[in-house]
């Protein structure tokens, strides 16, 4: 339906450009007549008489043969053009004999294919149809013009409409992707609960509803902030804290003003979820540093956490999470945006940076 809409637009501007500039073309002979001692209203007559050739042809190309043209079929528009402007420019050069039929005053002297005694030679006739004809292609020109650029304009439209399209639907996809991958990962560390604390596995999972109903309805509002990002990842740093050890150190500092920007909804929760996960030794001290912090024109998120040695776990930090994650920051921010990631034998770390709009 929008593109009914727009495809109308552009055709009701295309016809406006084009009356006034026909209205400026007719006005022509006025403007150049007045302040002439020899005006008279018969040559006006005359001279847009020998504008109305240009104005046929213009709009037979308009309304019936530049779409042959923009078809692709270029011999067939080169013939049709080419026998239209010719059939005009005959009838034209001789548009004396209709003038003679109806009684209508020949042109003076001085308007092309007229002798000197106002009435038509065979050269003037002969001037007139080269006239016309040479001049009929530049109206065609003209036309072609403006209806080429307009059909580039609408073609960009479309592309960059396709484009979004994707990007929108991509982007859906990545996040619903995180919502299973989410679930399912806090779903097996409440599992590892239930054999040794059920009541601390029961908790778990009351906490659990309470993340995926925001996951599951704030997604769908507008207006998610970093206010709200901070309050899901306080939550779900409470809901990981169960199941792990009290000597784990865990910090989350974020600012306390300004939280009130845009942003899109969960883009830092498989960081730390990835965290969470491959952060926490079975034995020695464990740590995971999550920080946001805010500028005039950007929000930093860093994360570090100590690592599992080789024998806990084989896999490494990557993560289908992660990969995903990555992906939305590039589909939504592009060269707006950095990411930092590091990894020594002790610490992996991340630092991603993004654009903000207050």
């Amino acid at each position: 339906m929008s593109d009914m809409i727009m495809k109308l637009i552009n055709k009701n501007l295309q016809n406006s450009i084009y009356v006034i500039f026909w209205i400026v073309i007719f006005s022509v002979p006025f403007i150049l007549s007045f302040g002439e001692n020899h005006f008279t209203w018969m040559r006006i007559f005359h001279e847009s008489f020998r504008i109305f050739p240009f104005f046929i042809v213009f709009w037979i190309n308009n309304l019936f043969l530049f779409d042959i043209y923009s078809r692709k079929k270029y011999t067939r528009y080169a013939f049709l053009i080419l026998l239209t402007v010719s059939i005009i420019s005959v009838l034209n050069s001789l548009k004396h004999e209709l003038f003679l039929a109806t009684g209508i005053p020949l042109p003076p002297a001085g308007i092309a294919g007229q002798d000197i005694n106002g009435g038509p030679s065979a050269f003037g006739i002969l001037t007139e149809f080269v006239y016309t004809f040479l001049i009929s292609f530049l109206f065609v020109g003209v036309n072609n013009s403006v209806k080429v650029t307009f059909n580039l304009l609408e073609e960009k439209k479309n592309r960059e409409e396709a484009e979004h399209n994707k990007t929108t639907a991509e982007l859906a996809f990545l996040q619903h992707q995180v919502n299973p991958h989410f679930f399912m990962n806090t779903l097996n560390n409440i599992l590892a609960l239930v054999d040794f604390d059920k009541e601390k596995a029961k908790d778990s999972l009351i906490k659990l509803s309470k993340l995926m109903r925001v996951m599951l309805y704030e997604k769908e509002k507008e207006g998610y902030s970093l206010n709200k990002e901070i309050g899901f990842i306080n939550d779900y740093i409470d809901l990981m804290k169960i199941r792990t050890k009290e000597t784990t150190d865990i910090t989350f500092e974020y600012p306390k003003a300004g939280t009130d920007i845009k942003l899109e909804p969960f883009l830092f929760i498989n960081f730390i979820e990835n965290a969470f996960k491959h952060g926490i030794k079975a034995t020695g001290n464990s740590y995971i540093h999550i920080r946001f912090a805010l500028s005039e024109n950007d929000l930093t998120f860093e994360i570090r956490n100590s690592k599992k040695t080789f024998a806990e776990e084989e896999n490494g930090n990557g993560s289908v999470g992660l990969e995903n994650s990555r992906k939305r920051l590039e589909i939504l921010y592009g060269d707006r945006h950095s990411y930092e990631q590091n990894e020594t034998d002790s610490e992996y770390s991340i630092k991603i940076r993004i654009p903000v709009k207050r």
